[in-house]
């Protein structure tokens, strides 16, 4: 059945009073219990912890008033005292409320700061809170009761209060930018986006690019601008997916209990729960096997975590910033990397642009590397007038190739300041550099690795009719993708003799250093492994053959 219920903040003065004469007066929220026009089904008040006696004696007032009355309590972080701050508040209060299209909801604006005004504008605008603006006037009735008054929506009345409170600023941009001045026109209007981004929205964020681009420092920076706006209070957790490994991985990721793995004593958090109300960094996500990625995905959607080895799940609300150098569609397309976790984490999605498309920023950025180089001796550190230009000139020259980007950049600069004399970069040392970057960018690199990638045995291709799938695991809800990516790889199990040969054809190079446990958790993941595989398959076969069935 369809209700109408009122979202309203408890305010203080309005709503006040502890002694009987508070019951002779008119209060905004106590007189929505009578309100007529519309009737109000229900009362939402928001209060703060502090407050939490007044917001009881609110709720008892309002069911005095009226016995069929229902008003829910809810607690409220205090209120932040910036426009960004207040308006992400909101925005996951509404994410986490649930809000019943089926009833019709009302925001009582009356109690509201300005600054909460304006939230509520927007989010009522833009449909993220399905409610309609109203005032609570006194209707100088003897029931006490409210009048409820809807209100003109129109943004354009609040100008200027959202003018005082403007969402992002300079100094933002240049946190983003690790203060160096960049003239990169692409590059500069990528950080304006990442500011509005992450100044307005909760969702992931994927910094791709190349090895070396920054993707790293641009997670941190973000960190940084959100703090720095009270939008998020706690800690900024980095994980490098490439050092977890095996089962590990999960124990490292979402935690574990006493006892849950075999040679771990004691219980340990995870990861995800260390980044709860911050800001957690998946450096190299690609590396993550498929069996963390579903289990990442869930966490990511259901904000709860579950440690190996419990059956309690523990909140767990962070935001996710990924980072990848490689292509994660193409990752798809070889079920390397689930679809759908892709398709969450791209909801902001920004390329890192490499150090060769940015020329005309390579000057600043040499700037940079020399203030920051961890070399000390000499204290004063800088260039000959020649030797600057001489360095420029072939820095952003098509010669300069800066494969490993701000990484061969830093690198250089140290090697200039280590062997400087008297704090003083010369042409000749200039010179021993650029035949040091050109010897380094010469030397053998990895353009085999696409080659590899496509490396497939020729073998799965004849049994590629074959269901393996409704095979080893007849009862399976997998939906096309899944089980077109595990019937490949059980295909190939079938002729490989050990874990590290299955991940060697299946990933190529990227099998990494331990390969045997990367698909070993991915069969894990789905309760299978090499022998079982194998011996079903080969008993189901054997039977296939008494039978005389050839298309086995």
């Amino acid at each position: 059945m369809s209700k109408s219920i009122m979202i309203s903040y408890l305010s203080t003065s309005l709503d006040g009073g502890t002694s009987e004469k508070r019951l002779t007066k008119w209060r905004p929220n106590p007189g929505v219990a009578t309100a007529s026009e519309p009737p109000i089904d229900r009362l939402i008040l928001l209060y703060e912890k502090r407050d939490e006696a007044l917001a009881t004696l609110v709720e008892e007032d309002a069911k005095r008033m009226r016995s069929d009355f229902d008003v829910q309590l809810i607690e409220m972080p205090l209120s932040p005292p910036s426009l960004n701050a207040t308006y992400m508040t909101l925005l996951r209060f509404a994410n986490d409320f649930q809000f019943d299209r089926a009833h019709r909801y009302y925001l009582n604006i009356t109690t509201c700061t300005p600054i909460q005004l304006m939230c509520f504008c927007t989010l009522a605008a833009t449909d993220r809170w399905p409610v309609r603006l109203v005032e609570c006037l006194d209707a100088k009735t003897d029931d006490l009761a409210s009048k409820v008054e809807l209100i003109d929506p129109d943004l354009s009345r609040y100008d200027a209060i959202l003018n005082q409170y403007p969402l992002g600023n300079a100094a933002g941009i240049e946190v983003l930018k690790g203060n160096i001045v960049t003239h990169n026109n692409a590059y500069n209007e990528m950080v304006v986006n990442i500011q509005a981004t992450v100044l307005r929205s909760r969702s992931p964020i994927l910094l791709t690019g190349p090895s070396g681009s920054g993707k790293t420092a641009m997670a941190r920076r973000v960190h940084q601008v959100r703090a720095r706006s009270n939008l998020v209070v706690e800690r900024f957790v980095e994980v490098n997916c490439i050092a977890l490994k095996d089962i590990s991985a999960m124990s490292a990721l979402f935690g574990h209990k006493d006892g849950a793995l075999i040679g771990f004593t004691g219980s340990a958090k995870g990861e995800l729960r260390f980044a709860h109300e911050g800001i957690l960094f998946l450096d190299n996500i690609d590396e993550l096997g498929l069996s963390e990625q579903a289990v990442l995905l869930q966490v990511m959607e259901d904000k709860l975590v579950t440690p190996l080895g419990s059956r309690a799940p523990v909140k767990c609300d962070f935001q996710l910033i990924a980072a990848s150098n490689k292509n994660l569609h193409e990752l798809v397309k070889k079920g390397q990397f689930r679809i759908d976790l892709l398709a969450r984490l791209s909801t902001w999605e920004f390329r890192m642009p490499s150090l060769r498309d940015r020329p005309e920023d390579i000057e600043s950025n040499l700037a940079h590397e020399i203030r920051k180089s961890t070399n000390q001796l000499p204290d004063d550190q800088r260039f000959s007038a020649k030797a600057l230009k001489q360095y420029l000139a072939f820095a952003t020259s098509d010669e300069a190739l800066w494969t490993a980007n701000f990484r061969d950049l830093s690198a250089s600069v140290e090697r200039m300041i280590t062997r400087s004399v008297d704090g003083v970069i010369s042409e000749v040392i200039v010179d021993t550099e650029i035949h040091t970057l050109r010897a380094k960018w010469r030397a053998p690199g990895a353009s085999g690795h696409l080659e590899a990638e496509r490396t497939t045995s020729s073998s799965s291709d004849k049994s590629a009719t074959v269901d393996y799938v409704s095979i080893v695991l007849p009862a399976h809800e997998l939906n096309l993708f899944e089980q077109n990516q595990l019937n490949y790889v059980i295909g190939m199990a079938l002729t490989s003799n050990s874990y590290a040969d299955l991940s060697r054809r299946i990933y190529g190079e990227d099998a990494g250093t331990n390969p045997a446990q990367k698909s070993r958790s991915y069969l894990i993941g789905y309760g299978l492994n090499l022998e079982m595989i194998k011996a079903t398959v080969k008993a189901l076969g054997d039977r296939a053959i008494e039978r005389g069935d050839e298309n086995f």
